[in-house]
Order: structure tokens, then C-alpha cells, then sequence
């Protein structure tokens, strides 16, 4: 990691063109990512004047719901970094509908997650335990535990899980904690816990007639009890307990996660047991896509293409994504690639924008978790900003970052709408700060002209910096 001079060198800079923004609120949430970044190095005392600083702002703005909305979530943000004492002291009074006891509440599981993530589980089991809401408090609980467990704690992550008082959220937990365990090598382990899930369900009371405003109550335990069967290898059981007690849209997506999960494990056998009777054509070209992608994983590639090849063409893309990821993984560069450019052939004959828009994002994933250069930006290139759901945008741009097509990062920001430029660029010099080239990214900062977006991008190279120790999303 980069020296704490050098972080502090680059928020130096990013406050003072935070200092030109002329907006209230973009200065002041600006001001308090800063802090938060400052905080996490050490600088306490300067976090502290740019939290206060920025809350002073948000003090003058027009005094309306949506600012006391903005102010609360900032104070949350400080407790989140640790700073729990000047976030208790600025609480906001926000209505009937956030009052400051919700803000306290939310500070509370900030503060218990920061020391969860810091691996001070004794200090946050009772921290969250202080928490008045119930709801909030069983939420907390359930993130912090699949937190725990996907670092390996799994006696913390039971800890938290056993605590839930919801029955049905506690049931979903443990199997996400299961999962977790498969992840770390530990089938059996997770087998007892998932048998110990089914017990409890069976305990939830059913509707007698369910509907899509009023699911049964345990349709979420046996949803994830179902996938996490799956991910131990036990497809049977996971598909008799979607058959049984799953219905509609939750019981073919319940399917369709088996489905991936067979594929994965090279499992042809399970993908031909499967009837999900899709209701669209995109589930049932994922349904063949596994099934391609299961057979070529079990050594059948002749099989494989015959699936992939006898499919309608939006099928057959899907299922030549599949073959080229198997190859990825197989460390057969030579087939990923014919079967990317199939892919691409196929998808390139895609009418539906967003359809095909979202089959060469999944390529350039697989390319880029492959190893493959060139390929990524050749695939990130034919998808449109415009046909991507603006929260997508971000996830976009770092995508580009990730395939090593700066350009094409900022040219997704330059199609922003419903959030602001200076956040992608802030997407775009944090992922590429994280992935080590901080440098690079401040040599194109310095020409920008924009308070907000040179602030964002220098903030985003310091976030970059910090994160580095983080995992890869395209491995995790």
C-alpha cells in the first residue's frame, strides 16, 4: 500500500477542489467521503473538522426532508468508520418517518460492522444487541454473520445467526452460511447445518392461499435451504424442495441457481432433471446454456456442442458463453476463443438491445476472469451506456477499468443520467487505483476542469488505494 503521504498529498488535493463545488450538497457529501477516507488513516482530527465541516453545510441548505434525509446518511457514514462519538452527537431529527432513535439505530450497526470487518466480533455482538428496532437489529445480525462467514469465522457467524429472532431470516442466514462453508472446503459441516435449517422451517406457518403481494412466510428459508443443498452437491433434495414447496417466479429462480450450480460442477445429469417451464425465453436459454456448459465441464464436449448448436439463436449465445468459460477454466485458451467469437456472431444478431447488451458484459467477465487481453474490450465495446440501467452505470464503467479500456470507462460516464458524471468518474479512478495504477489515473485527473468531478476522481484514487487489499470481484 501506497504511504499514508501520499493519500494525504492526494486528499490535500481533493479538498481544495472540493472547496470550488458549487453545490450544496455534492460540496458536503464530498467533504464527508473525504473524512471518511482521512479517518481510515489515521488523520482523526482532520476527518473530524470535514465531518463537522460538512454537516455545518448541510445545516444552511433549504431544511426539507430530502436534506435532513442527505444529513442523517452522512452522519451514518461517519459512524461507519469508527467515529462513533461524533456521529451520536449530530444526530438529526427527521420526522415520524426517521426519527434521530432510526439514526441511532443505523449508527449502531455502522460502527458493528466496521468491527466486524475489522475482526473485533466481541465488541460487535453486543453493539448490534443495543440496536432499539427489532427488524434492524435481526438485519444486522444476518449481513454481519454471511460477513463473518465469508472470511472464514464461521463460530462468529453462527454466533450472529443464532441471535436472529425472525425465524425465516435466521433460517436463510445459516444456509448462506452453509454455502460459505461448501466455498471453504467444509461440505459436511454444512450438510448438518442445512439439515438443522429444514428442521426449523417446517415449523413456519403457511398461508392457505398464497399470493404474489402475500408469499407464504417460509418461501425465503426454503429458497436459500434449496440452493444451498445445491452448492453441497445434494441437487436431488435442493430440486424436491423447490418442486415442493416453491411456486411460480421463486421456484424457477430456485431452479435456475441449481441449474448454474450443476453446470459449474460439470453435472449434465441434474440440468436433463430440471422442468422449470420458463415463462420467457431468457430463462429457458440459461436452462440450455448450463446444460451446455455441464457437459463440456464433465469432458462430453461433443455433446456440449451439439446442445449449444441445435439451440434457437438466442439460446445458442447463451450456451457458447457457457462453453467458453468452461474452456477458460480448463486452461484451453484456443476453444474459449472460438467460442467467444461464436458467441459474439450470435449475440451481434440480437435484436433486443438490452438482451444482447447483457450477453457481452457476461463475455468480457468470462474473458477477463480468463486471462484473455484483447477480448474484453472488444465485448465491453458493444455494450451501450444506453441500454444499461443508470445503477448499472458504475459497475460499467469499472468493468472497462478492469479490461484495461480507460477510454471506455470514461466514455460510459459520459452518459450519465439519474446520477452524476463525477460519480462515474469516481467509479472509474477507484477501480483503477485498486487494481494498482493510481498513477495513471491521476495523469488523466489533471486536466479536468469540473470541482466536482476533480474531487471525485482524487477521492476515488485514494478509496482505490485502500481497497487494494480487497478480493477481486471477478474471482470472488
Amino acid at each position: 500500500m501506497q504511504s499514508d503521504a501520499t493519500l494525504r498529498r492526494i486528499l490535500a488535493e481533493a479538498l481544495k477542489a472540493a472547496s470550488s463545488i458549487s453545490d450544496a450538497t455534492e460540496r458536503a457529501s464530498t467533504y464527508n467521503s473525504i473524512a471518511m477516507v482521512e479517518w481510515q488513516i489515521g488523520a482523526t482530527k482532520e476527518a473530524q473538522r470535514h465531518f463537522d465541516f460538512a454537516h455545518r453545510i448541510s445545516l444552511q441548505m433549504s431544511q426539507d426532508d430530502l436534506t435532513c434525509a442527505i444529513r442523517q446518511g452522512m452522519n451514518e457514514e461517519r459512524g461507519s468508520v469508527g467515529d462513533l462519538e461524533g456521529a451520536l452527537r449530530n444526530l438529526s431529527d427527521c420526522g415520524p418517518r426517521s426519527p434521530p432513535s432510526d439514526e441511532q439505530d443505523n449508527i449502531l450497526v455502522n460502527i458493528a460492522r466496521h468491527e466486524v470487518k475489522s475482526g473485533d466480533f466481541v465488541s460487535a455482538i453486543p453493539r448490534i444487541l443495543s440496536v432499539a428496532r427489532p427488524d434492524v437489529r435481526d438485519g444486522a445480525l444476518a449481513y454481519d454473520a454471511q460477513i463473518a462467514a465469508t472470511s472464514g469465522h464461521f463460530e462468529e457467524a453462527l454466533n450472529f445467526a443464532n441471535r436472529i429472532t425472525a425465524i425465516a431470516l435466521r433460517i436463510t442466514t445459516l444456509s448462506q452460511i452453509a454455502s460459505a462453508y461448501v466455498k471453504h472446503g467444509q461440505t459436511k459441516k454444512a450438510t448438518q447445518i442445512l439439515q438443522t435449517c429444514l428442521q426449523a422451517a417446517s415449523g413456519i406457518p403457511r398461508l392457505k392461499k398464497p399470493s404474489t403481494l402475500e408469499p407464504n412466510p417460509d418461501w425465503s428459508a426454503y429458497n436459500t435451504i434449496a440452493v444451498a443443498l445445491a452448492d453441497t452437491g445434494a441437487f436431488p433434495q435442493g430440486i424436491a424442495i423447490a418442486e415442493q414447496f416453491l411456486d411460480g417466479e421463486d421456484k424457477e429462480w430456485v431452479l435456475m441457481q441449481i441449474a448454474f450450480s450443476a453446470a459449474k460442477k460439470g453435472r449434465p445429469d441434474i440440468l436433463q432433471q430440471i422442468n422449470p417451464q420458463p415463462r420467457d425465453p431468457v430463462l429457458n436459454a440459461e436452462v440450455t446454456a448450463a446444460l451446455a456448459e455441464a457437459l463440456a465441464r464433465s469432458g462430453d464436449q461433443k455433446r456440449a456442442l451439439q446442445v449449444a448448436e441445435k439451440s434457437s439463436n438466442l439460446t445458442q449465445a447463451s450456451a457458447f458463453l457457457g462453453l467458453a468459460a468452461a474452456a477458460f477454466d480448463a486452461g484451453d485458451h484456443a476453444s474459449a476463443e472460438s467460442f467467444s467469437e461464436k458467441a459474439t456472431v450470435l449475440a451481434d444478431a440480437i435484436s433486443d438491445h438490452s438482451w444482447r447488451g447483457g450477453l457481452f458484459w457476461h463475455l468480457a467477465r468470462i474473458q477477463i476472469k480468463g486471462g484473455d487481453k484483447a477480448g474484453p474490450v472488444k465485448s465491453l465495446s458493444r455494450v451501450s451506456p444506453e441500454d444499461v440501467g443508470w445503477r448499472m452505470l458504475g459497475e460499467l464503467a469499472k468493468y472497462h477499468v478492469r479490461a484495461g479500456d480507460i477510454a471506455g470507462a470514461i466514455e460510459v460516464a459520459n452518459h450519465s443520467r439519474m446520477i452524476s458524471r463525477a460519480r462515474l468518474v469516481n467509479d472509474t479512478t477507484s477501480e483503477q487505483a485498486r487494481l494498482g495504477d493510481g498513477v495513471g489515473a491521476l495523469f488523466w485527473i489533471e486536466p479536468l476542469t469540473s470541482p466536482d468531478e476533480k474531487a471525485q476522481a482524487l477521492l476515488g484514487v485514494a478509496q482505490g488505494i485502500l481497497a487494494r487489499t480487497s478480493p477481486d470481484p471477478d474471482n470472488a
